[in-house]
């Protein structure tokens, strides 16, 4: 069991080498110059569509409680309208960014992180639970992967693809669990958390990019 769990650790080690900070460009998303990347979270209970007024651009019908993919819009000032609530934000070119529709229908955002370095997976974590700080480790509870993610916060972590089952812990008890998900190489799994009357429901999806708009 001891050899297990040093394995699990093993692959779940952040690299801190700088020998690819130079690569970045080579497994980044390409994006041109002035643009930066937006996709919608829907946690509400009915699909959704995404206006991007400032662009002229919809994402249309978001399902429950799902990702959408991201797409390009120009840097700088975005307004955003979803359901009657509408959301500004000042966005950085080659960034990426997650406006979410919580489960009241009031939006926030989130900026994403991008994969550092190349050949490595990232697990993404969004806690839109109303109080309860959460942690993502190995379903058995052996090996944290993401610690303490407070409410309306983010957690990332890179790690090596591989197959692995999860748990959502709120301190030691499990409160869900995910079936295996496959952690690919250059690629982002997210998780999406919210409360529900059993503890928490949660979403997962892998992070795709619309290149047709």
């Amino acid at each position: 069991m001891k050899c297990f769990i040093r394995l699990i650790t093993a692959l779940l080690l952040i690299s801190t080498s700088n020998a690819y900070s130079n690569e970045t460009a080579l497994y980044d998303p390409q994006v041109k110059a002035n643009e930066a990347l937006v996709r919608v979270l829907n946690l509400t209970e009915h699909s959704i569509v995404a206006n991007f007024v400032s662009v002229n651009k919809k994402i249309n019908n978001t399902a429950s409680f799902t990702f959408s993919s991201y797409i390009r819009v120009r840097a700088g000032q975005n307004n955003f309208s979803i359901n009657g609530h509408e959301l500004s934000i000042d966005v950085k070119q080659g960034q990426f960014y997650t406006v979410v529709t919580k489960p009241d229908g009031n939006l926030t955002f989130a900026v994403d992180k991008k994969i550092n370095k190349k050949g490595k997976s990232m697990i993404a974590v969004y806690n839109y639970s109303k109080a309860k700080t959460l942690s993502l480790k190995t379903a058995n509870g052996k090996v944290t992967i993401i610690e303490n993610v407070k409410p309306n916060a983010t957690g990332y972590r890179e790690i090596n693809a591989l197959s692995i089952n999860m748990g959502i812990f709120e301190d030691t008890t499990k409160v869900r669990e995910t079936n295996k998900q496959h952690l690919q190489k250059d690629k982002i799994k997210n998780i999406a958390i919210i409360d529900a009357s059993d503890g928490v429901a949660i979403a997962i999806s892998s992070s795709q990019i619309n290149t047709r708009m």
